[in-house]
């Protein structure tokens, strides 16, 4: 039988193993000891929190609940009562104990902080996301001391597009907290948030020296690399546009038209190869190579980013040398195949846990991937539109050329809207099978007051059918008017 510890020695105990990250001892220290001590609520407390750091969430939930009894009105217990409901994904019960703790204690930050937090978590409707905002402002206006708040207030501000409230929440509470981790993260997720950090490599390398098991920032860091590199297997596919605008002006004379084609693949190699180095020095050293040798998926997809560098060289050179072929375009239009593969993989392979069990992820881990998917392809529109408008200028270009358009031409039309065909697609697919969690509907959801939510989620379906309508309707144009002048290698009179 263990010897019988004063409690102010259990708590002493207990606090410097929890500051020093051994919670396993802390709990067992804490097990061995309440039950000399049941009448205790601040014990009963810190073995509620030692559990919640271990995982253990509806012991700890017990154990909070047993120091409630006896303390109805204690502040850390209420507020770690709805952390703790939280996580266990039970937001009303969550939202109830956190109001329970701003009503008994409203001169205190962490009450409103947790406030913030239930509503923002539960998220159900627009309702959910202006309390969390106001509870935050709340906190602030109490004590700056708690990151969380401005982390939590930016966030909820930015969901309502309240862009500008957002980005000044994330901008004061850095210039508060210059090196908050949770600031970090939230600048990007936040719409906006980068402007206001800047290079946020440095900042979440620094965060992870610091500390390796900061799982958050890993996964930030990841994914800021993954993007880097997603932009620059772009370059194929715009390399091959860039041709095809030109080739109207310069097809009728072969060697400059191969200076260009040879110009073009010295410039992107050139581009990719800087930028590449550059995306390294901004990274923890070896730690891109790492990633990707990590990744069977990551290696396949920069292979076929430099399959594709290597079919766009070719194919523009043989149009190039051959005067106009036929042939040649077709297979520079075909570039989208591994320029498309070389995006798909490397979006898989910035999740290499996951795809390693693919067949037995729960639904949550398949969903969070999707929705990912679909915001990648939200971000990256720009590089995309800017592609569409370059098969598009190409066209007119060479519809002003004295010769008759070439081949090359339509070719660098199809080469746009095959991608961008592919998108809208994959991008339907993905809606599809995310259903009401499709970000489309989330955000209707978001944006409305409670009881409106079915009014909110039919808007929220349409505006994705009708964008992906619209992302699919013109290419799908430019395609066949792109094919069409592959095909007849004229425009028509």
């Amino acid at each position: 039988m263990s010897d019988v510890l004063d409690p102010d020695l259990i708590a002493v105990r207990y606090t410097a193993y929890a500051q020093a990250g051994r919670y396993e001892e802390a709990v067992a220290l804490l097990r061995d000891q309440i039950g000399h001590h049941m009448d205790d609520e601040r014990l009963w407390f810190y073995l509620g929190s030692g559990l919640a750091s271990t995982g253990e969430l509806e012991e700890s939930e017990r154990a909070v609940r047993e120091a409630l009894n006896l303390a109805p009105n204690m502040l850390p217990a209420l507020v770690l009562l709805s952390y703790v409901l939280g996580w266990l994904r039970r937001g009303d019960e969550s939202v109830e104990a956190a109001l329970q703790a701003a009503a008994e204690h409203p001169q205190e930050p962490s009450a409103h902080l947790a406030v913030a937090s239930a509503h923002f978590y539960r998220r159900s409707s627009g309702t959910d996301l202006w309390t969390a905002l106001q509870a935050a402002l709340n906190a602030i206006n109490l004590s700056a001391e708690l990151e969380d708040a401005f982390a939590l207030g930016s966030r909820a501000a930015d969901l309502l597009g309240r862009k500008d409230q957002a980005l000044d929440l994330l901008r004061t509470g850095l210039a508060a907290h210059p090196n908050s981790a949770v600031l970090l993260q939230a600048a990007g997720i936040v719409d906006g948030g980068e402007r206001v950090v800047g290079d946020r490599a440095p900042l979440l390398s620094s965060q992870l020296a610091s500390n390796p098991f900061d799982d958050e920032s890993a996964e930030d860091l990841r994914a800021l690399a993954f993007r880097g590199l997603r932009r620059l297997f772009y370059l194929p596919w715009l390399q091959g546009l860039v041709f095809g605008v030109t080739s109207g002006l310069v097809l009728p004379h072969p060697a400059a038209a191969a200076l260009v084609a040879l110009g073009l693949t010295a410039a992107v190699s050139a581009f990719f190869f800087l930028s590449f180095r550059r995306l390294e020095g901004r990274l923890p050293r070896g730690y891109l190579r790492g990633e990707l040798r990590s990744s069977p998926r990551a290696l396949r997809a920069v292979k076929c980013a430099a399959a594709a560098e290597a079919w766009v060289s070719v194919s523009a050179l043989w149009v190039a040398l051959s005067g106009g072929s036929q042939l040649g375009a077709v297979a520079l239009a075909l570039t989208a195949v591994p320029v498309i593969a070389s995006q798909h993989l490397l979006s898989q392979g910035q999740y290499p846990e996951l795809f390693s069990a693919w067949p037995d992820a729960d639904a949550d881990a398949r969903r969070a991937y999707w929705n990912n998917r679909v915001k990648i392809y939200l971000s990256t529109r720009r590089i995309a539109w800017a592609g569409l408008i370059l098969g598009i200028a190409g066209m007119s270009v060479a519809g002003l050329s004295e010769s008759d358009t070439p081949a090359a031409a339509g070719a660098g039309a199809c080469l746009a809207a095959l991608l961008w065909m592919a998108r809208a697609a994959y991008l339907a697919r993905l809606q599809l099978a995310l259903g009401a969690d499709n970000p489309f509907v989330v955000g209707r959801v978001l944006q409305k007051p409670a009881g409106r939510e079915s009014s909110a989620r039919r808007h929220g379906a349409w505006d994705a059918v009708a964008y992906t309508l619209r992302i699919t309707l013109v290419p799908l144009i430019l395609f066949i008017v792109g094919a069409g002048i592959l095909v007849s290698n004229a425009m028509p009179e």
